[in-house]
């Protein structure tokens, strides 16, 4: 039985989301997909780092195209034409047009519910990437009941719920381990702030409530007993970024405002651990993996009731907020709450153990194995 992976997501040296997604599970099948099966890696570039250390009967396979994108329709497409696996694992949203039996995972569907967030391309790409996946994938793994719910709800309606394939839910996991230490050997860069200070990691944009959490921030900062608070965003520059740089520009408390951009699991990990509060205000999620690790490190958690959090969540380790006027007053009870806090470090790790990345691969290798042995049905 031959299994192909497309590792092109998992192989980026600048991993955010769905890119460690790809690497763990990658990372945690070596460890379990059993010793006769062949597993084939598809990348754009020759593996890196600890992805390209191998099983016995794994092998990478590069596949170079003259074009910058479409590698998925075109590069990966015509391997498959070829010399195509048993079955193809996506673990992103993209299937290509020539392919065998497939899963893929679909994350979220963000476009169609915030399209203002995304570009008109972005748009109209994702949702005819998922509408296809849909029609033409062996089984869909989505990390969320949430997730799953929303396909439902979009596209198996009328046309869309012919032939659909079927949905399974697997939970993503948290790691705050050094399993992914040895991906960034450089020494810490970053200096851990003395004052106490609120954390966000995620794109900086519309969808993630960035405005909304610079403009709570300043309301927080005119109560003197916040003076020395201090706001750290960690993430790359999204959709609406201009406009969020000129706030953070034009802001009374810019030198209380730091971006300090992409950084290294390993960072941001040091980050987490020593922030007062973690806020999350995004206005929809697939899952919210930063959530869960800041859970994991013990953080307690501002965010915003929405998508799958609820669902990830534990019991009392959030704050919750539903509508932006709410956030400043929910942040000055969360940073003031030292009781909650105590019960945060404790109960914390406690519920991020529910959420694994040995678990969710385990399950994901469970479909896959299914897939190769029934074939289509």
């Amino acid at each position: 039985m031959i299994l192909g992976i497309d590792a092109s997501r998992a192989n980026v040296m600048q991993k955010t989301g769905v890119e460690w997604y790809a690497w763990r599970i990658i990372q945690e099948f070596k460890n379990i997909i059993p010793a006769d099966v062949r597993v084939i890696l598809y990348s754009r570039e020759p593996l890196e780092g600890a992805l390209a250390k191998l099983p016995p009967l794994w092998e990478s396979r590069v596949i170079k195209t003259p074009f910058n994108r479409l590698w998925t329709h075109l590069g990966l497409a015509y391997e498959m034409l070829h010399r195509p696996p048993d079955v193809l694992f996506i673990p992103a949203h993209v299937l290509p047009f020539i392919h065998p039996r497939a899963v893929i995972a679909l994350h979220d569907i963000g476009s169609v519910r915030h399209p203002e967030a995304y570009r008109i391309f972005e748009r109209w790409y994702h949702w005819w990437t998922t509408r296809y996946a849909l029609r033409h994938a062996w089984r869909i793994i989505t990390p969320s009941r949430f997730t799953a719910q929303e396909i439902q709800d979009v596209f198996s309606r009328g046309f869309f719920a012919r032939n659909h394939a079927q949905i399974e839910v697997v939970h993503l996991g948290s790691d705050t381990s050094s399993a992914i230490a040895s991906e960034h050997e450089a020494p810490p860069s970053i200096t851990i702030p003395e004052e106490p200070y609120l954390l966000h990691i995620g794109r900086l944009d519309r969808k993630k409530g960035t405005l909304d959490l610079l403009r709570a921030f300043e309301i927080v900062k005119e109560d003197s007993e916040h003076a020395a608070l201090k706001l750290l965003l960690v993430g790359r520059p999204g959709v609406g970024f201009p406009e969020i740089e000129m706030m953070i520009e034009h802001s009374p408390y810019r030198s209380d405002i730091h971006h300090l951009g992409w950084l290294p699991e390993p960072e941001k990990q040091r980050l987490l651990r020593a922030a007062h509060v973690f806020v999350f205000p995004s206005q929809y999620e697939g899952f919210g993996i930063p959530l869960l690790e800041a859970a994991a490190c013990g953080v307690p958690v501002v965010a915003r009731r929405a998508g799958s959090l609820p669902e990830i969540a534990g019991h009392d380790l959030v704050h919750w907020f539903d509508e932006p006027y709410e956030l400043p007053l929910v942040l000055k009870d969360a940073l003031l709450d030292s009781e909650w806090h105590q019960y945060v470090k404790s109960e914390g790790p406690k519920h991020a153990t529910r959420f694994s990345w040995r678990a969710a691969a385990m399950r994901t290798w469970d479909v896959l194995r299914r897939a190769l042995q029934n074939g289509r049905g």
